[in-house]
């Protein structure tokens, strides 16, 4: 009997414990967050948190395709993307150095040419050593 009640006790306990992994974390607050939809989501090692999809803003801001957020769920301002993208990102990859990958449909970043791939640095500008030339019919 005593150690059914433990076990229940343990049980208990372990209902009520703060920060559970999986628990809701109710300092992120994205306000109204993207105008449309996210297809992808990546954590920097930072805890920051890069975005990218159909949307063309973030709480009313502009944000074409891509965005990164604080921890809190607030656009990070000094990640610069200008223009962004001219269509869709589906993909981002975050490299061990801090370089982010970006894939998806688009054509060009910062009215820059990028045939769906393009390479930027930590702060949002085009990391101009990567170069994967120019295509004209690639699919993704």
């Amino acid at each position: 009997m005593q150690k059914i009640f433990f076990l229940f006790f343990i049980f208990l306990c372990s209902l009520f414990s703060f920060a559970q992994p999986g628990a809701l974390d109710f300092s992120f607050d994205p306000d109204i967050g993207t105008d449309t939809v996210i297809v992808v989501a990546k954590v920097q090692a930072d805890g920051k948190i890069l975005i990218g999809g159909y949307f063309t803003s973030y709480n009313g801001i502009s944000a074409n395709g891509i965005a990164r957020l604080n921890t809190d769920g607030s656009l990070d301002a000094s990640f610069q993307i200008g223009s962004g993208f001219n269509d869709v990102v589906k993909y981002i990859l975050i490299q061990p150095d801090g370089k982010i990958l970006v894939g998806g449909w688009f054509t060009e970043y910062q009215g820059i040419v990028a045939m769906r791939m393009i390479r930027l640095n930590s702060d949002g500008s085009v990391d101009i050593t990567f170069n994967v030339g120019l295509r004209d019919s690639v699919t993704m």
